[in-house]
């Protein structure tokens, strides 16, 4: 008979880790292919997996993968293969990518619905399938869509990611590994259809241990169908609470927990602070105008920590990101590396190689150029500044084939046919690493994504292009799992984030789940930042 685990672990009391030790003795015990890890987000499985755990790769992932291979591949619905033959057989629901159902941490729930495009109607229309809501319930509306949604699924094959789960619970009987443990990483999260499938998986036989982890507290997903309720289902052979925090101090932890308990037939858990004080204070600033809060930022950063600046939405970021710019403070989102605007340092990578020589910017990785470095540096530069076909030449030398990763310069001819073979300005400018004509050298394509780099080298100096930022920019959903020594939370809600909060439904206590999961990123000081509208979250006076 299976056996069922429920562990709660709070905010930065190492879930991660305890999950990643107790896979590493269940493979001991039963092996690594009889192991199964499966999480909600790609971002949560890859954390699990680059633990060093002895679990067999295929085995780990998500939920969604996990049935994607139960059912042998099928075509699906929700990519851009896909959505590009939704879009042109109707036009009238046109699909901006606003939605993407395979990153959660893509989505900006509380946002404004700008009416652009069909993404709102794809998302509603997969939250109450996720969330099992009887179909003669919903909306005429949403009946339109589907109708017409699954109808082009049927006519060309496909299945979306709703159907992934249904069809895995419907047409399988057990994960295709056959495991002996399945672990459920970030259970929170997970919706009541997606529960049905880890059920079913767990009945089958062979399957002695079911673990499911989480903490209720943290789910941030019940508006794509997911319930804190889910997550306490079904009768737990032992239940335990990972009650130490490694991360969050006395004050904020006591800040956060009261903010919390307001929360309605919330089941309380053992949940205890680090030793240290830390502190909860006004950041005197909003984030409309928020020069106090980037003095503050900028102390920090010379101590050696860092800052994490957190909004509900991502238009309410937009003025702290353009003062980071103007006064060249590096800052990134580790956690959402496709977001250019939260990563505008993703151009650094061109400008080192171009300075892969200097030793004061690499120091004792500093090296001649490869093909490969060249390539890097010379692939967005203009044409006119190189000979007809000198860049397919370099792109051809950086090429796996012709191991683009030999110095340049091992034949004394490699530097003379570059010279031979860029305008003599180009070849004195490269040579003496010359950023600012680089720059003015680009495609205007290329530009925009190369300027901050080139104004941070210049003003903070090359090196500062290798240092990884103090400062993480994001929405609250976006950095869930991170952490940083000082986190300053914008208050301001949409129209949107509004109506749920003068409301009484679910959406109400999801914001609250929101600011709990912020108010808990920090290991020192959490600071609150004043509202800059009439919308606003009423958080308690520090």
């Amino acid at each position: 008979m299976t056996r069922l685990h429920r562990v709660v672990g709070p905010p930065g009391c190492g879930k991660t880790s305890w999950l990643a030790r107790q896979a590493q003795a269940a493979a001991a015990k039963y092996g690594s292919s009889s192991v199964v890890i499966a999480s909600l987000t790609r971002a949560a499985a890859s954390e699990v997996a680059g633990r060093h755990t002895s679990i067999a790769p295929a085995n780990v992932g998500t939920l969604h993968s996990h049935a994607y291979r139960a059912l042998d591949r099928p075509a699906l619905a929700e990519t851009p293969e896909g959505l590009k033959a939704w879009t042109e057989a109707h036009p009238r629901w046109r699909l901006g990518g606003r939605f993407d159902p395979t990153d959660p941490y893509s989505a900006d729930p509380f946002g404004e619905d700008d009416g652009a495009s069909a993404d709102r109607e794809l998302q509603d229309y997969a939250r109450a399938r996720t969330a099992c809501v009887p179909r003669d319930v919903w909306p005429t509306s949403l009946h339109v869509f589907a109708h017409a949604w699954e109808d082009w699924k049927r006519q060309t094959h496909r299945l979306d990611f709703c159907d992934l789960i249904e069809q895995a619970t419907i047409e399988t009987e057990s994960h295709p590994a056959n495991p002996a443990v399945v672990m459920i990483d970030e259970a929170q999260d997970i919706s009541a259809l997606e529960r049905a499938l880890v059920d079913q998986w767990a009945r089958a036989d062979g399957v002695e241990q079911v673990v499911i982890v989480g903490d209720p507290d943290q789910n941030l997903y019940e508006w794509r169908g997911s319930a804190p309720d889910v997550f306490w289902q079904g009768e737990a052979e032992t239940e335990r609470i990972l009650e130490q925090s490694y991360r969050v101090p006395r004050e904020p932890h006591a800040y956060a927990v009261r903010w919390i308990e307001r929360t309605p037939d919330r089941r309380p858990v053992a949940y205890l602070p680090t030793t240290a004080e830390g502190c909860v204070e006004s950041a005197r600033c909003t984030f409309e105008d928020p020069a106090p809060m980037l003095e503050r930022i900028a102390e920090r950063s010379e101590r050696g920590g860092t800052s994490m600046l957190l909004a509900p939405c991502g238009y309410m970021l937009r003025p702290v990101v353009a003062m980071l710019r103007s006064e060249g403070i590096p800052f990134h989102n580790p956690y959402r590396l496709s977001h250019g605007g939260w990563n505008p340092l993703g151009g650094a990578g061109r400008v080192l190689a171009l300075l892969q020589p200097r030793a004061d910017v690499w120091g004792d990785r500093a090296r001649h150029w490869t093909w490969r470095d060249v390539w890097k540096f010379v692939e967005p530069m203009r044409a006119e500044h190189f000979t007809r076909g000198a860049k397919a030449y370099i792109e051809r030398q950086a090429g796996p084939d012709q191991f683009g990763d030999k110095a340049f310069g091992d034949r004394p001819s490699d530097a003379a046919w570059l010279v031979e073979n860029m305008t003599e300005e180009a070849a004195g400018a490269l040579g003496a690493f010359d950023l600012g004509w680089w720059l003015d050298s680009l495609l205007a394509s290329h530009r925009a994504r190369h300027e901050y780099a080139v104004a941070l080298a210049a003003k903070s100096g090359p090196a500062a292009l290798r240092a990884e930022p103090r400062v993480i920019v994001g929405t609250i959903h976006s950095v869930k799992g991170g952490e940083a020594d000082d986190v300053f939370v914008c208050p301001d809600l949409s129209g949107a984030g509004e109506r749920e909060r003068v409301g009484s439904g679910p959406g109400r206590e999801a914001l609250r789940r929101m600011f709990y999961v912020a108010f808990t990123r920090t290991r020192d000081g959490l600071y609150l930042a004043d509202p800059s509208g009439r919308r606003f979250a009423q958080l308690p006076r520090p």
